[in-house]
């Protein structure tokens, strides 16, 4: 039986997903579905980097899944990006981690002369079974960071490694679960919808329900198409 774990930051980013495990799939207790061949477990891993990486590895521990899926929003620096777009994050890295230099300017892991593996460009590497569903989806580079910078000029603080990305979001989770996959040796998949642009905060401006409704309706997709 393949197990599929799919994770998000909060309840409330995947209540759609949720009530159509809960309607077609066998629900076993403890937010476990079983359908057919497969096992869906849906776990809730806090806000942030640190919350993210204690909860995920607990779980991986207590029964490790053949694929982490991690739903969640974020926030875009394009503006050419329409809110409510569904990507995959292809990379994702610890977007703060460094220090500030006597110029002003921003030093990560790896121009301080430090080597971290949590520092890392991070690959997403999702099974052959979810690549079809997801090819169509832009490709994001994320930023995960543990405060919210607001500020869209920020991106260009982070190296991008010479890849070519449909656009640069921030999230505060995805770095996480990215690295704790690739320590356990786990195929992953990140799927973000965009519920604002990177600028001065203003909730008034965000369109959540529009995000977490297209989030919810392609994790349906996804896990429909699974063969």
């Amino acid at each position: 039986m393949t197990h599929v774990l799919i994770i998000a930051a909060t309840d409330f980013e995947v209540q759609g997903l949720r009530n159509y495990l809960s309607t077609y799939y066998q629900h076993m207790g403890n937010h476990v579905f079983k359908k057919d061949k497969y096992q869906i477990t849906l776990a809730y891993t806090g806000i942030g980097l640190v919350a993210t990486s204690y909860h995920l590895s607990k779980i991986i521990a207590a029964g490790q899944p053949d694929v982490v899926v991690q739903l969640g929003i974020a926030g875009v620096y394009q503006r050419n990006m329409a809110l409510g777009t569904v990507v995959q994050v292809k990379h994702d890295q610890i977007a703060d981690m460094g220090a500030i230099a006597k110029d002003g300017t921003f030093l990560n892991i790896s121009a301080m002369g430090l080597s971290e593996p949590s520092a890392a460009l991070f690959t997403t590497t999702p099974p052959l079974y979810f690549q079809k569903t997801v090819a169509t989806l832009p490709k994001a580079l994320g930023l995960s960071v543990n405060c919210i910078t607001g500020k869209p000029e920020q991106s260009s603080l982070h190296p991008t490694e010479g890849i070519d990305y449909d656009c640069i979001i921030e999230s505060m989770e995805g770095a996480a679960m990215h690295y704790v996959c690739a320590q356990e040796n786990i195929p992953c998949l990140q799927l973000r919808s965009l519920s604002n642009y990177v600028e001065p905060r203003d909730k008034s401006q965000w369109q959540l329900k529009l995000a977490i409704d297209n989030l919810n309706s392609f994790a349906l997709t996804l896990l429909e198409n699974i063969p």
